[in-house]
């Protein structure tokens, strides 16, 4: 009797499991960075995202991610959780909260990423990635930078609506609107503190063009194309920080199938060094 009961017990809580619509997927990575006059060093690390969504007899679904970050070969056993958050939506209308982009940077963002490493060759300790408007603007809710974010989202069609705050005492708020045609994108997110983000995207023949600006004078573009059996892409900054100087990136990156892309990256960081990277990842 007591096995049929746990065995009953079992089934129900995967069946609970089951109903809630549980994800789990990740990457990993290997490969060889040098950066300025250091010498080249073996980077590797791993990332395990956990999701689960379910949605009620009334129709409103709720949801929750995380994930646990290991990064390069000095702490290989150590692992961070990280981007914490819950979400409710009902129609077209999303309420996040936790550790979530605000809509500056949901609705303005303009970035590249170059690298093996997640993006991680050309980033500036302490400032980020080499072509990413984000990092040229202060006071805009990052979702690393505050895990009491709150947002709020409304889609309707073409045309997307962003609301965010803090939970932070005198936390600012922000706008965003982004509108997506057939072929191009525009979006703009303005914040309380007179930060402001925009970007424009779309396709010209085989290309890929993003072009962004922010408030502070900085501007950036990102192109990427197909080129052979891989892709192509490169980006463009200028930033208006004290001591940065124009920052870019080149990468070609290659499908090797089974979820796994090889690349070859160099990149020069908004402080002016340059970086260099090539290795696989492993997405699952």
């Amino acid at each position: 009797m007591k096995k049929v009961l746990l065995t009953t017990s079992a089934l129900t809580m995967l069946a609970g499991v089951a109903s809630a619509g549980v994800g789990f997927g990740g990457f990993t990575y290997v490969g060889i960075t040098q950066t300025g006059a250091a010498a080249a060093m073996v980077e590797h690390g791993t990332r395990l995202t956990f999701s689960a969504s379910t949605e009620t007899d009334g129709g409103v679904g709720v949801g929750t991610s995380a994930r646990f970050t290991t990064v390069t070969s000095a702490n290989p056993g150590t692992a961070t959780l990280e981007r914490v958050k819950t979400w409710v939506s009902v129609g077209g209308a999303k309420l996040t909260v936790g550790a979530t982009n605000g809509a500056v940077r949901t609705a303005g963002r303009n970035l590249a990423l170059f690298g093996f490493n997640d993006g991680g060759v050309g980033v500036a300790p302490g400032i980020g990635l080499p072509v990413d408007t984000a990092n040229q603007v202060a006071g805009e809710h990052a979702d690393n930078a505050n895990p009491g974010n709150v947002l709020l989202s409304y889609t309707m069609g073409q045309i997307a609506v962003h609301a965010s705050t803090t939970i932070a005492a005198a936390g600012a708020t922000e706008i965003g609107l982004v509108y997506t045609g057939d072929s191009f994108s525009v979006g703009v997110g303005s914040s309380s503190t007179g930060v402001w983000l925009a970007k424009v995207s779309g396709s010209i023949g085989a290309a890929k063009i993003g072009v962004g600006a922010t408030s502070t004078g900085a501007s950036n573009i990102v192109v990427s194309t197909a080129v052979g059996a891989g892709t192509l892409a490169a980006g463009y900054q200028n930033n208006v920080g004290v001591g940065q100087v124009a920052s870019w990136g080149i990468q070609y990156a290659q499908s090797l199938g089974g979820g796994v892309t090889a690349s070859v990256a160099v990149a020069n960081s908004v402080l002016g060094v340059q970086s260099v990277g090539a290795g696989i990842m492993f997405s699952f």
